[in-house]
């Protein structure tokens, strides 16, 4: 019999939001693996891994605004589909069983598509692990995720980058921003 202290809790969050631009020019942002930080608003810069910026096998480690950093792979990637899937790899909260998988689906045609990003997410703690997952896991996730997807409508739509709690940002702006980034980064190196 398991111990309901060790019992995972596991939960999948779907979102999906439409964008007035071709499901090319979306795909082409989405699968730009390294450049994430032009329309997530929670990531100030990106430090690349691997040789390759997009496909299985591309690493990125994204050095978000608050100071923490998560590292990244691709792990499965479908051009024909227009799908990719992306695993934290490392910087995960405690509460994490394992990493949380995310896979970005984009349909559409020439002048509307659709985003929809589904992501598994596993807690520890049986029973308390039941009570974060309803009442601050979930609704946090579920927040996150709508948050990135309308950084990135924001994005196709402006061709602007997106900062700090959505705010847009000129080229010159987004220079500074990612600067600041590096500077911090040169005090306090991520474990690769």
């Amino acid at each position: 019999m398991k111990d309901s202290f060790t019992m995972v809790q596991t939960m999948t969050i779907v979102r999906t939001i439409e964008i007035p631009a071709s499901s090319e020019e979306v795909w082409n942002a989405v699968k730009d693996f390294g450049g994430i930080y032009k329309w997530n608003p929670y990531v100030q810069s990106v430090s690349l891994l691997s040789e390759s910026n997009e496909g299985e096998g591309a690493v990125r480690v994204c050095h978000m605004y608050d100071g923490t950093s998560i590292k990244e792979s691709v792990s499965g990637m479908n051009y024909e589909n227009m799908e990719m899937e992306v695993r934290i790899v490392d910087g995960l909260p405690s509460a994490m069983k394992e990493p949380p998988i995310a896979l970005l689906k984009v349909s559409g045609d020439e002048t509307r598509s659709k985003v929809t990003m589904t992501m598994d997410v596993s807690l520890r703690y049986g029973p308390l692990g039941q009570l974060m997952k309803r009442f601050m896991v979930e609704p946090r996730f579920a927040s996150t995720i709508e948050e990135l997807l309308r950084g990135l409508r924001t994005h196709i739509e402006s061709d602007s980058f997106i900062g700090k709690r959505g705010k847009l940002l000129s080229e010159e702006e987004a220079r500074v921003e990612w600067q600041t980034a590096d500077d911090r980064l040169a005090r306090v190196p991520f474990p690769l």
